[in-house]
């Protein structure tokens, strides 16, 4: 029962981070934090029942073909290897531990958690949602010369909704639109479809 409370709290806030992506930085770092404590907390929980079990799956995601593990490990080696050979070590140190270790944690959170088609399709609705409300604040932006999240003014007459600059949403665009339009050809029910296409 525990375990079950403790995933759904996870799920939540997992879900109120990846809305808040575009949005709030505070909201991003509380919501991750409780992630990472939760998850934490649950493999604590797991370990204490059936330790072998959880070695087994730890072993299975580290060394089976095509392992993600693997991915992950490379993956740290690589900025640990420009950390090594960084011009200013000591940023270089805490942004690996402070920053990309967090990413990890979250890639490694969201794999054990979003393990349902339920979850998955919340995960796209709530990051369909998020970007509908950005694409929304942009327009209003136009129309009214400032967003509606932080009041932002149009950057030399460009658009960045609730980003600093447009550049920005340029990024979160240019990640997300290809996303979209390859998920109207996936076999999501009418509903998720739907908003995929007013998205």
């Amino acid at each position: 029962m525990g375990l079950i409370v403790i995933d759904k709290i996870i799920m939540f806030f997992l879900c109120l981070m990846i809305f808040f992506l575009p949005i709030s930085k505070a909201v991003i770092e509380v919501s991750a934090t409780i992630c990472i404590i939760g998850w934490a907390i649950k493999r604590i929980l797991i370990f204490t029942r059936d330790y072998e079990g959880m070695f087994k799956a730890a072993k299975k995601f580290l060394i089976s073909d095509f392992s993600l593990g693997q991915s992950i490990f490379l993956f740290i080696m690589a900025n640990l290897m420009a950390v090594v050979f960084s011009s200013n070590p000591a940023l270089s140190i805490n942004a690996f531990f402070l920053k990309l270790m967090e990413y990890v944690l979250i890639f490694i959170i969201v794999v054990d958690v979003v393990n349902t088609k339920k979850r998955f399709n919340l995960v796209v609705c709530v990051l369909l949602f998020s970007l509908l409300f950005i694409g929304l604040d942009g327009f209003f932006q136009v129309i009214a010369k400032y967003d509606l999240f932080r009041h932002r003014k149009l950057f030399q007459s460009r658009v960045t909704a609730s980003f600093i600059n447009p550049n920005d949403l340029g990024s979160y665009l240019i990640t997300l639109i290809p996303l979209v339009l390859s998920m109207i050809f996936v076999n999501f029910n009418k509903k998720v479809k739907v908003l995929l296409l007013i998205t």
